[in-house]
């Protein structure tokens, strides 16, 4: 018998994404999956198109479970699928995003050949909605993804997200996250589903994309994107608490991890604020975090043209800053 794969997902107000999503559930070669959809309080046709695809999943051999609560956030219908969770496999993509034919069956398979990984991840395709068939573009195009150890990657913000493209092992996000703790958002579930895996075990890779992250204009994941700089300030300090939140609840999780997450989110709102000329912003962002007002040496790269010497001074400049704000910790 196969193993059981539970896949969670949250859906608010999809009636004009979902189908897509549940096609590509429903055109899996993979079928022993458990779909537990939470329905978050959503007021538009969204339970009606899910009620009308359920004998589909059920006549292809699916366990469907449908969850309706109110209305709480991606985070906290995440947090409530995870109460269902029978299988020995755990996916939770996005309701708006579609998985390619092979995504469930090629995750299985590579865990169940590598026991010394406890979970698992994969590239994705950026499609337009307007074009699901243009696999031109991927979410990663240069970072090394076969690095087996990506905990201080996924603590700093410095590596992808995309729920759909991860699988773990249920008993070891039990033994890493023994309480589904998740901090109640409205967004930022992937960042805390992955911290606590990833500080307790190493990640294998599938060098093929196997999900495909749809581009909307209302996307919660376009939040830190192309907006205004208050949004922007405001973005930043919402996944910083959310990332912390998570770091805090885990007592192994050491302060000095804390203070490197602290600092890197300083560092990045002083680098918006000089980029929107707000030198007085930046300025006093870096004094909120070490009780110190100066002239931060970043102020200045900045001025210059991004290249590689200023992206390596940069990079100093960062190490540095840490070390000085592990000594202050003033927060």
């Amino acid at each position: 018998m196969k193993p059981l794969v539970s896949i969670v997902t949250p859906c608010y107000n999809m009636e004009n994404k979902i189908h897509n999503y549940l096609d590509s559930i429903l055109n899996q070669e993979y079928t022993n999956i458990e779909l537990i959809l939470v329905n978050d309080g959503s007021t538009d046709g969204t339970e009606k198109i899910i009620k009308k695809y359920i004998p589909q999943f059920e006549r292809n051999g699916f366990i469907i479970k449908y969850i309706v609560q109110k209305n709480g956030g991606a985070a906290s219908a995440l947090k409530n699928g995870l109460n269902y969770v029978t299988g020995e496999y755990l996916m939770w993509p996005d309701a708006d995003d579609i998985l390619m034919n092979n995504s469930v069956g090629s995750k299985v398979d590579y865990l169940e050949k590598h026991p010394e990984y406890a979970f698992v991840r994969t590239n994705a395709y950026v499609l337009k909605s307007s074009d699901l068939e243009d696999r031109s573009n991927l979410v990663v195009k240069s970072k090394n993804l076969k690095r087996n150890n990506i905990y201080k990657e996924c603590i700093r913000f410095k590596t992808f997200y995309c729920c759909g493209c991860y699988m773990i092992r249920w008993s070891k996000f039990l033994e890493a996250n023994p309480e589904k703790y998740i901090f109640e958002t409205k967004f930022g579930q992937n960042i805390q589903m992955l911290i606590p895996m990833a500080f307790k075990y190493e990640c294998g890779y599938i060098d093929e994309p196997q999900y495909g992250y749809i581009v909307y204009e209302d996307s919660h994941s376009h939040l830190g994107g192309n907006k205004t700089y208050e949004k922007r300030i405001d973005y930043s300090r919402n996944v910083e608490k959310i990332i912390t939140e998570t770091m805090q609840h885990f007592p192994d999780i050491p302060q000095k991890d804390i203070n490197i997450v602290q600092n890197d989110f300083c560092k990045r709102r002083m680098r918006i604020a000089y980029e929107n000329g707000r030198k007085s912003d930046a300025i006093n962002e870096y004094k909120s975090v070490t009780g110190i007002k100066k002239f931060d040496f970043t102020l200045f790269l900045m001025k210059f043209k991004r290249n590689k010497v200023i992206d390596r001074l940069l990079i100093i400049d960062d190490m540095f800053d840490i070390i000085f704000f592990q000594i202050m910790n003033r927060r």
